[in-house]
């Protein structure tokens, strides 16, 4: 249970909570699947994990809690015995942080076989002095729910699915609402700079099929963060819309074909496939500071996968002051073969964004 490796599921409530969808999950696991999920998405100083009462000062604004301790606590402090479950929990520190949380105007209970005192003592409290309505997931029929008939849940507020399941629509609805508001936003870029119109049609669709962890790793990708999952509050939208204007306008022009990757790479596909790098300064960071963040990039994790051709060009936008052309040298201890894809020349140019917007031979030159 130590080493538990993240599923969909857990990997998308990883990403909700960074999100910010998920304010607090109560596990009553051992296992440690989501805490690795939550380093997968580097969810450091966001995302607060409290193995247990001696953890109560680290309550943050996201928060995920063991709540009947984990793998690595000491097997006297594991909440596992039926006197535990039942009644040992009365006025101590596992009563606290649930009358805390299930309080929310948002509660749902997920992968819960059988009631567990602690939540359905305390959640029917609650539901009797404030007028909330939690809901229940199962992949049982309602009839069949110890948990609902113990909670006094109603049929309208049960949803018979899998909890991986339910996790997967709601981290679909909640892309498609990112999906939609970057649309839009490349619209209001569009019009505040008066650029041509663009077809946005495709690019939305390969947007939505990323799915949310593919956007947010194509944010970060995009952003030049330092992690590898970038939610999208976390990210200037009007940033993600430059660059997605950038790649309809080369698309039009050249009569291409754009496909996204998560890793930062968009491949136009016409008579063959070029891969272009994209990348933005955020408004903030200078050229020379871009310009090494992404030649380290590339030399140290290529973006592209080793048995495909590597990015010739990296379009940067959002970067303060000039682009200095600069040739460095190709080679000065004979220590590569030249057609090698893996030790290689850097022969990586940096190209300005508005440079390809004004120019129709440089956006074909970035195709060819």
């Amino acid at each position: 249970m130590a080493t538990a490796r993240p599923n969909e599921g857990t990997l998308l409530t990883a990403a909700l909570m960074r999100e910010r969808v998920i304010g607090c999950v109560l596990s009553l696991n051992y296992d440690m699947s989501v805490v690795h999920a939550l380093s997968e998405l580097d969810s450091r100083g966001e995302v607060s994990i409290l193995a247990g009462p001696e953890d109560h000062n680290r309550l943050g604004q996201i928060n995920f809690i063991f709540l009947h301790r984990n793998v690595h606590a000491d097997a006297d402090d594991l909440i596992i015995r039926r006197d535990q479950l039942e009644t040992a929990w009365r006025n101590r520190w596992e009563e606290v942080v649930v009358a805390r949380f299930l309080g929310a105007p948002a509660t749902v209970f997920a992968g819960l076989g059988s009631p567990a005192e602690v939540l359905t003592e305390t959640m029917r409290a609650i539901m009797a002095a404030i007028a909330v309505r939690p809901t229940l997931v199962d992949p049982r029929p309602f009839g069949d729910s110890e948990f609902a008939r113990a909670l006094g849940i109603e049929e309208r507020d049960y949803v018979q699915s899998a909890w991986s399941q339910f996790m997967r629509v709601l981290a679909e609805r909640v892309a498609l609402q990112h999906v939609r508001d970057t649309i839009q936003a490349c619209s209001t870029f569009i019009e505040a700079n008066a650029f041509e119109a663009e077809d946005f049609a495709g690019l939305e669709a390969q947007l939505r099929d990323l799915g949310l962890i593919g956007a947010g790793r194509l944010r970060a990708a995009w952003m030049l963060s330092p992690s590898p999952y970038a939610p999208c509050a976390a990210v200037d939208i009007r940033l993600v819309a430059d660059l997605l204007c950038l790649v309809g306008s080369v698309e039009r022009r050249t009569e291409t074909t754009a496909r996204l990757s998560p890793g930062g790479i968009v491949y136009f596909v016409g008579k063959g496939v070029a891969s272009v790098i994209v990348a933005s300064g955020s408004g903030v960071l200078r050229w020379t500071t871009v310009e090494a963040e992404v030649r380290h990039r590339y030399r140290q994790s290529p973006f592209a996968p080793p048995d495909e051709k590597r990015p010739r060009f990296a379009v940067i936008a959002g970067a303060q002051g000039q682009l200095m052309p600069v040739t460095p040298p190709v080679d000065i201890v004979g220590s590569f073969h030249p057609e090698s894809l893996v030790s290689g020349p850097d022969l990586l140019e940096l190209v300005d964004a508005d440079a390809v917007r004004r120019d129709d031979g440089l956006a074909r030159k970035l195709v060819s």
